[in-house]
């Protein structure tokens, strides 16, 4: 695997385990290192892909904002999937 593809892995890795974590505990209970528990991640890999638990959970509900979009998106009707709130 190339280091683009691992370093995606952790990425993921990381995104996935948060919300878990973000859920359990919430957003100010949860340490950093329960979601590197979690991840089976180091400290370093956490800290390479983001700089913060904020930015860690920036990522996490842009990739939610993303998908519930993708879902939904499709059930629109044409003149509703461009206008905005």
């Amino acid at each position: 695997m190339g280091t683009q593809a691992r370093a995606e892995v952790t990425r993921r890795v990381l995104r996935d385990a948060a919300p878990e974590v973000f859920t359990r505990r919430g957003y100010r209970q949860t340490k950093l290192s329960e979601v590197l528990t979690r991840a089976l991640a180091t400290k370093g890999a956490l800290y390479f892909h983001y700089r913060s638990k904020e930015e860690l959970a920036r990522a996490v509900i842009e990739e939610g904002t993303q998908r519930f979009t993708a879902v939904c998106t499709p059930h629109l009707t044409p003149a509703r999937r461009h206008s905005t709130p």
